[in-house]
């Protein structure tokens, strides 16, 4: 019997946010649909309601992390905004083992990365890049940064830092290189 719209008994305690945020808290690398499930003190059948099954859990941590990351402002300077860029990247991926791994096996681009490298995109192209240098530029920081992690004995160590940092500076002066030589070409 439904009353005034609702099913009776207790009101859900849960929602999809503390599932995402339990998530992140047992950590990307230990992520099960019963780990979480203890974390939060339900039922394992509980988080069905939650989320469809474990890639689904997967893709709700890495939204999540990603969501939560330290994005820089987009009216930035294009060098600027792509070192800060990768500098967000770089510390999500640092703060969540695991999360470079789980980004790979995902169906689909999480929606926040998605948003941010169409804003993004978007002011690269206002500051003179075409469409295709701007997204080919986002994507291959994103990949860098990603790339940028070993496992060692069940440990995540990054390698070293400056291999990235001169990828990334190799990069800009690339697109410094371009980005002048359409403005003066020859």
């Amino acid at each position: 019997m439904v009353i005034g719209g609702r099913r009776p008994g207790r009101p859900p305690t849960l929602c999809r946010e503390d599932v995402a945020r339990a998530t992140l808290a047992v950590g990307i690398e230990q992520l099960s649909l019963s780990s979480v499930a203890r974390h939060l003190g339900v039922s394992h059948s509980t988080l069905y309601r939650y989320v469809r099954d474990k890639d689904d859990l997967l893709a709700v941590a890495v939204e999540q992390a990603f969501r939560t990351a330290d994005w820089p402002n987009p009216e930035l300077g294009w060098r600027e905004l792509l070192q800060a860029f990768a500098e967000a990247i770089w510390a999500a991926i640092d703060r969540h083992p695991g999360l470079a791994e789980a980004v790979h096996t995902l169906a689909v681009i999480p929606p926040t990365v998605v948003r941010l490298m169409g804003e993004y995109g978007e002011r690269l192209r206002a500051l003179g890049f075409h469409a295709r240098d701007a997204m080919v530029a986002l994507d291959f920081i994103a990949d860098l940064a990603m790339s940028g992690m070993d496992r060692v004995d069940q440990e995540s160590t990054w390698r070293d830092r400056r291999r990235f940092d001169d990828k990334l500076e190799i990069l800009l002066d690339g697109l410094a290189a371009r980005i002048n030589r359409d403005v003066h070409p020859h």
